[in-house]
């Protein structure tokens, strides 16, 4: 018997008659028959069986495909459901049939009156696989059964429930809590179970479009799991909350789109146990609302790291050697952007110290015009990166060296073997990069695999650094603690 989770969902996916409402030349609404094809962890897809406007006949002629675009579009499911869909196209391929695909689609009951002007949110929830994991505390309390020496069935059996198991954080614009919905199997005299599910809950105190509250809550939300757990997390359910116009009346729309896979989960105990976070919310003090803010404060600055590792964290399957390459490449922008100040100044100095030979070789006489211009030409005008030093501090500044067990990997060992026994770690990490970079000589995927992995949790562990998150935290995704 598959049991259902407590948090539901208000559509499942499917196929659902509909009527869409499309602009027409003259600035009405036209309504259209057709349908939609909700599916789960994929793009929506809509058919219309009437001609839609802007297909019209030019001098007895229609031409076939006619493409139109709308940032917004709505429809009406059969089952009083209204649809919102975003950047919509529409493509009429013959006479009254034409397909309809959708970015995303946001399901839900709402007043038609509301449904004008520009689309905004006033919040979400959300559920991502083992969420659970992070929250540190269960939502029950303690539970009490019969004593063994009572009569069979003269018993009962109690749960008290766990209010710290609620977690809540707020500033001057947004609410984040951490919370369980429940469900029990009440009127059932053969058999008694209570459930919960895990969520996230967001409200924002201004309304926000579309693209804003994907960008800066809910996909941080997703990669800020995924990172405290160290494997790509999905949503398995998300709503996102409109108020009706003119009212405080909040509607909440299902949404459906790629990577909502619409299948919630009910929490347990072997899940949440064989998924150990490198923090959790409750254990480690640390506020979720604290670690979003950071998020975006870092994708604002566009911070290399973010957008190297951070961007990738959701990718699965990828080959070892592009892993390999992003790594060095996220851990020499991470060294990069935080001595900046310093790097500036080394090439300030090699500026100086170039023209200063420049002008002595200018004012040598031995010298032809076409060597002074080859030289001139071909003297570096800044100074050369040091990639062995910032894979250095990169594993020296975590609160655990990994360096040893980076050179027992055969694909170091190898390296260093090739190169007499005297090459330090980040001298062969360094030479790895450039001939794969270059291509000028490859090396077996699982070997680079093993190295990757370890890069992997390093770029993990600076990451939850720059959440703010402590080091006895960041010990834990280096995974060197003890």
């Amino acid at each position: 018997m598959t049991e259902k989770a407590p948090l539901r969902l208000r559509l499942e996916p499917g196929t659902f008659p509909c009527t869409w409402s499309l602009p027409a030349e003259d600035g009405r609404q036209r309504e259209l028959h057709g349908d939609i094809e909700l599916t789960a962890g994929s793009i929506p897809r809509g058919e219309i069986y009437e001609d839609v406007p802007g297909s019209e006949i030019a001098n007895g002629v229609r031409a076939f495909p006619q493409q139109s675009r709308y940032p917004i579009l709505r429809a009406k499911l059969i089952n009083g459901l209204e649809l919102i869909g975003f950047d919509v196209v529409v493509s009429a391929w013959a006479p009254e049939r034409a397909t309809v695909f959708l970015r995303c689609a946001l399901v839900g009951l709402r007043r038609a009156k509301s449904l004008e002007g520009e689309q905004v949110f006033a919040g979400l929830t959300a559920q991502v696989t083992h969420l659970d994991s992070i929250f540190g505390t269960g939502p029950i309390r303690s539970y009490g059964f019969p004593a063994l020496d009572r009569p069979p069935l003269s018993g009962s059996w109690t749960i008290s429930e766990e209010p710290g198991s609620v977690q809540e954080w707020n500033d001057e614009d947004a609410l984040v809590r951490l919370s369980f919905h429940s469900s029990a199997s009440l009127a059932d005299p053969f058999r008694f179970q209570v459930m919960y599910s895990p969520v996230a809950t967001i409200k924002l105190a201004n309304e926000i479009p579309f693209d804003e509250i994907l960008e800066q809550w809910v996909l941080p939300l997703l990669r800020i799991v995924t990172l405290c757990l160290g494997e790509p997390q999905e949503i398995t359910a998300l709503t996102l909350r409109v108020y009706e116009g003119g009212t405080s009346v909040e509607r909440e729309f299902q949404a459906f789109g790629l990577g909502v896979t619409q299948s919630p989960f009910a929490s347990s105990i072997k899940e949440v146990r064989s998924n150990q976070a490198a923090l959790t919310t409750s254990g480690d003090q640390v506020s979720l609302l604290r670690l979003l803010r950071r998020w975006q404060e870092l994708e604002n600055e566009h911070h290399p790291l973010l957008e190297t590792y951070g961007s990738f964290l959701q990718v699965k399957g990828q080959h070892p050697r592009a892993r390999y390459l992003l790594l060095i490449q996220s851990l020499e922008g991470l060294y990069g952007h935080e001595n900046k100040d310093e790097d500036e100044g080394r090439k300030l100095r090699h500026r100086e110290q170039r023209q200063e030979i420049l002008d002595v070789i200018g004012s040598c006489d031995s010298l032809i015009s076409d060597h002074k211009r080859f030289i001139k030409k071909f003297l570096m005008k800044y100074p050369h990166g040091n990639l062995d030093r910032c894979l250095s501090e990169s594993f020296t500044t975590l609160p655990g060296d990994v360096t040893a067990e980076i050179a027992k990997t055969p694909l170091i060992q190898n390296a260093i073997s090739r190169n007499g026994g005297n090459l330090a770690v980040a001298n062969a990490l360094r030479d790895i990069r450039n001939n794969l970079a270059h291509g000028s000589k490859g090396y077996p995927a699982h070997e680079l695999e093993d190295v990757s992995l370890i890069l992997e949790r390093v770029a993990r562990a600076h990451l939850l650094r720059l959440l703010g998150c402590n080091a006895e935290i960041q010990e834990r995704a280096l995974g060197t603690s003890r």
